[in-house]
C-alpha cells in the first residue's frame, strides 16, 4: 500500500465512531507525583478526560511515566479528547494530593 492509499475504507472509519457502551467515572490520585492508571481495562474508541472543577493545580495526562515535566496539563475544568482502544493506558499525575479528573469512554 502506497502513502497516499487509504489504511481504512469508510466502512471500518464508520463503525470505529461507535460503541456499544459508556463508562464513566471520577479518577484521584491519591499520592502527588505517581501517576495513576485513569481507569481498569475498558475497550474503547474515544476518551474525554476532564480535569475536576475543584482541584487548585494542574494535573498531567500521559502514559504509564507520566509527570509534571512531561505530561499533557490541564487545569481546572479542561479536557482533553483521546482517541484511544484502552482507557487503562491513560495515566494520571498530580501536584496536590486527591486531586483529580472525570472521563467518559465509549
Amino acid at each position: 500500500m502506497g502513502n497516499n492509499e487509504a489504511k481504512y475504507s469508510l466502512k471500518d472509519i464508520f463503525n470505529r465512531q461507535f460503541s456499544d457502551a459508556i463508562n464513566n467515572n471520577v479518577k484521584t490520585v491519591a499520592t502527588a507525583g505517581t501517576a495513576e492508571a485513569l481507569t481498569t481495562s475498558i475497550s474503547c474508541h474515544k476518551v474525554y478526560v476532564k480535569a475536576l472543577g475543584t482541584n487548585t493545580n494542574p494535573v498531567f495526562i500521559g502514559n504509564a511515566s507520566v509527570d509534571s515535566s512531561n505530561g499533557y496539563p490541564l487545569d481546572a475544568d479542561e479536557y482533553v479528547e483521546i482517541f484511544i482502544d484502552d482507557a487503562a493506558k491513560i495515566f494520571v499525575d498530580v501536584t496536590t494530593n486527591g486531586e483529580g479528573v472525570k472521563f467518559i469512554a465509549s
